[in-house]
């Protein structure tokens, strides 16, 4: 069983192109690890289709923890020379990236767009509208079982079935151009 790392990351950076920002960056994950590979080439396959450039600027080459994107969105915000909206690569990586905003006086919505990859509960417990590209936990956590079960009442590990877990893009507004701020 797995995530469309590549579509996902696909779909969210079209979402931003949609909106017509041209330009785009992204922090991504750690690239030693596939997960942050396929997301980190959907993010760049979606800019190169829609002939957007691809700008090194704009790359932030992170790890999916918080403190690593906090540093790396900090430093993109103290340099002045930020992109027009970005695309963050899990859940931990939008938490660091929306402390150092916060902390720079950097408004989502307004200064830069976001889309995430994961969705992050707390930004809606809080009433923050946040847009992200999500996946279905329970339904994930229902098949990984089913598999065990399976493999359980088989009494083998061989045969692999492999599952494909769709995503979900929610919009809530952190992805368009503003005149209002949504997050500060």
């Amino acid at each position: 069983m797995y995530y469309d790392n590549f579509n996902s990351a696909y779909a969210a950076t079209e979402v931003l192109i949609n909106e017509g920002y041209t330009k785009i960056g992204v922090i991504t994950g750690d690239l030693s690890l596939k997960i942050g590979r396929d997301r980190f080439a959907g993010y760049k396959e979606a800019l190169h289709n829609a002939g957007v450039l691809v700008d090194d600027r704009y790359i932030y080459y992170g790890d999916f923890k918080v403190e690593t994107a906090y540093q790396l969105s900090s430093q993109m915000f103290k340099s002045g020379d930020y992109p027009e909206a970005i695309l963050t690569s899990n859940n931990r990586t939008t938490m660091g990236f929306l402390k150092a905003a916060r902390e720079a006086g950097i408004r989502i919505g307004y200064d830069i767009a976001l889309i995430g990859i994961d969705h992050v509960t707390l930004l809606n417990d809080l009433g923050i509208p946040f847009s992200c590209v999500a996946r279905d936990s329970k339904a994930m956590g229902r098949e990984a079982i089913n598999i065990l079960l399976d493999r359980i009442k088989s009494n083998t590990v061989t045969g692999r079935k492999i599952t494909i877990v769709p995503y979900e893009i929610r919009l809530h507004g952190s992805e368009k151009r503003s005149t209002e701020c949504l997050i500060e």
